[in-house]
């Protein structure tokens, strides 16, 4: 079993051209190797156009980097998607791990880790042979969260408030369990319907606390 296939593993480059300042710069400082996050293009505009940053943005300016200035690498980036799964994943220049909290129809296991370096087709699941890089990236994903989502003010955590529907907006497991056991899949439909077996065996309640009105 591997990673869903809308889970991002190569970095996908970003080609910037800004007339006056890419097109003056030696060969050498045309290149940038720092991960970046797609929030990062918008003040990154903002600072090459001298206007200020609107607070409350989260992305980091690369100018330097398209000035041809040498600019910090976040050490890991997380990516996440809801769609047909929820999975969230820590990259890093080496190694990908993908978390899934939600398997939606799909056969998937909760943890992967890859290197993506000397593995970019992901075909080995490192997750047991390496135990501490495993535990590392465990631990990026979790201070990633608490950060943005562990503090006061913070916004619910889109994954965790409909954990218990998932992803149905694009499918259905039961509907889908019932078409395997149609077509003679009986054992697949047996193993979906036990990955969506609620783990703790708690009875099923709203993540939000119910709304009060005063008269």
């Amino acid at each position: 079993m591997h990673a869903h296939a809308n889970e991002a593993v190569q970095r996908v480059p970003l080609v910037v051209y800004w007339p006056g300042v890419t097109d003056n710069l030696p060969a050498d400082e045309r290149r940038c190797d720092a991960l970046l996050y797609n929030i990062d293009l918008a003040p990154t505009l903002c600072e090459l156009l001298d206007l200020p940053v609107p607070s409350g943005w989260q992305g980091t300016s690369f100018a330097g980097a398209v000035r041809g200035e040498e600019i910090p690498s976040r050490p890991y980036l997380v990516l996440g998607h809801g769609a047909h799964t929820y999975q969230r994943s820590v990259r890093t220049r080496d190694h990908l791990y993908i978390r899934t909290y939600h398997p939606g129809a799909y056969r998937l296991e909760w943890e992967q880790l890859y290197g993506v370096t000397e593995d970019p087709h992901l075909t080995t699941d490192l997750l047991e042979a390496e135990p501490e890089l495993a535990a590392q990236m465990r631990t990026h994903l979790a201070e990633w969260w608490h950060t943005y989502a562990g503090r006061p003010g913070a916004l619910p955590d889109p994954m965790q408030s409909t954990l218990q529907v998932g992803p149905t907006g694009y499918n259905d497991p039961q509907e889908y369990a019932e078409h395997l056991r149609a077509t003679g899949r009986a054992h697949l439909a047996d193993d979906l319907l036990e990955r969506l077996a609620t783990a703790t065996g708690a009875p099923p309640v709203s993540w939000h606390a119910p709304q009060h009105t005063v008269a």
